[in-house]
């Protein structure tokens, strides 16, 4: 864990799990922009951080940072993090937003095919917990812990695959169901302390995650094709709207989806 100090007289910090994903990363550069600190958890094997070193040192340049490179689904990680939020950098009462952006699931068909095995239930408990529940463990986490402000907002990312059937993403598209469920009960229960939770639909990205897909390729083609643009929606399209919900103009959108796709959904897929 690192931290690089910089003067920021607001002291606004915003948290992003999955940092140097494509979301996370894209809406940590929109939110500089309006003086936010960043508390950035990620996981990044040595390789793959030198590639991000540039994008991380652009960040490291325009505000405070502190960076933690942990598998942010872990328990032991999840109350390191809080213990060193609040004992060594005292952010208690000024985190004002939250983005959930962790991409940790299984992609395979329900049942065995003749070139792929199907997802086994372990996959689907592991992707339901840590894209489906962790956002909420992680608001409860930081909300009982006292780190959240008063005028906390909290995003999460799902996708058309909790209502379109999708490709090898059954196990992703149970735990983005969770999410939506979950998201409507935290807007409600946590808006008496003035916090509002709400999800991002965004659009076909093409992200280290979605490349992970079996037939990728195929799929990129296929939704360039369908977008009413003639492109992929691209992360900073998604990362303007998220840095829109991180601003109190926003502060009356509350327990909703909102989709960011150019109109791609309005079109059938096939």
């Amino acid at each position: 864990m690192t931290i690089i100090e910089k003067t920021n007289k607001l002291e606004k910090w915003a948290i992003i799990f999955g940092g140097t994903g494509s979301f996370g990363l894209a809406t940590a550069k929109q939110l500089v922009k309006d003086n936010f600190n960043l508390v950035l958890v990620y996981r990044e094997r040595k390789n793959s951080l030198s590639q991000l070193e540039e994008e991380l040192l652009f960040l490291r340049n325009c505000t405070k940072i502190i960076e933690y490179n942990l598998n942010a689904n872990l328990t032991e990680n999840k109350e390191t993090i809080i213990k060193s939020l609040i004992e060594e950098y005292n952010l208690k009462d000024k985190i004002s937003f939250v983005l959930h952006a962790i991409a940790d699931g299984n992609l395979n068909p329900m049942f065995n095919t003749e070139t792929q095995n199907s997802l086994k239930y372990e996959d689907f408990l592991h992707t339901i917990e840590t894209m489906g529940l962790s956002l909420y463990d992680w608001t409860k986490r930081l909300f009982e812990n006292g780190l959240l402000s008063k005028k906390t907002s909290i995003v999460g990312l799902t996708s058309e695959g909790t209502h379109r059937f999708l490709q090898d993403y059954a196990a992703v598209a149970s735990a983005k169901a969770v999410m939506e469920s979950n998201i409507k009960y935290i807007a409600v229960e946590m808006c008496k302390y003035g916090i509002r939770a709400n999800l991002i639909n965004a659009g076909i990205t093409d992200t280290k995650a979605l490349r992970a897909f079996p037939k990728y390729a195929e799929f990129i083609d296929k939704a360039k094709q369908r977008n009413p643009y003639g492109r992929l929606t691209t992360a900073e399209d998604v990362a303007k709207v998220i840095a829109f919900l991180a601003k109190e103009e926003s502060e009356w959108i509350n327990g909703t989806v909102i989709t960011v796709d150019g109109g791609e959904q309005l079109i059938s897929f096939y």
